[in-house]
């Protein structure tokens, strides 16, 4: 049995170093410029998909709803099968949250796109915005769509 305190070990260890790939992506200002050019980038792409959703009748008009309504009634039908492209997890949901609120969920995910690009290309809250969009992202691949937008699943509905 150690005889070292508690006081001791915590003294021990104080500091835990990056690993070296990682210390050269994040810790140096040389590859600033490319981190800046992935975030502009990205950001474009998440404003362009939000401005054009905020301007889009079935997203945040007259008929808001609609399109995300199509989009839900799409990812439900691909959950059954011998590899359901969303799981049943998921697909509750869908069901139970998204679907009986789409009209509100138009206008979170317009106003989320669109607030998420301005914010990567001003360069502000950066953290949460990239959180936010990832978070989106993520959402969108487990409704069985593989696109960052998903006005181009609900064309196919």
């Amino acid at each position: 049995m150690s005889t070292q305190s508690a006081k001791e070990r915590k003294r021990i260890v104080e500091h835990f170093e990056d690993p070296p790939v990682a210390q050269a992506l994040f810790g140096h200002v040389s590859w600033a410029w490319l981190w800046l050019i992935l975030r502009l980038y990205a950001g474009w792409v998440w404003l362009q998909a939000g401005w054009e959703k905020l301007h889009d009748p079935a997203w945040t008009g007259a008929k808001a709803g609609t399109a995300i309504g199509g989009f839900v009634k799409q990812a439900l039908t691909e959950t059954s099968g011998a590899h359901p492209n969303v799981q049943a997890w998921y697909a509750w949901f869908l069901r139970h949250v998204v679907a009986p609120n789409t009209a509100a969920w138009g206008y979170v995910v317009s106003w989320g796109e669109f607030l998420v690009g301005i914010a990567l290309i001003l360069g502000i809250f950066t953290g949460l915005a990239a959180f936010s969009g990832a978070f989106m992202n993520m959402n969108y691949l487990l409704a069985g769509t593989v696109s960052t937008s998903i006005s181009r699943e609900i064309d196919r509905v």
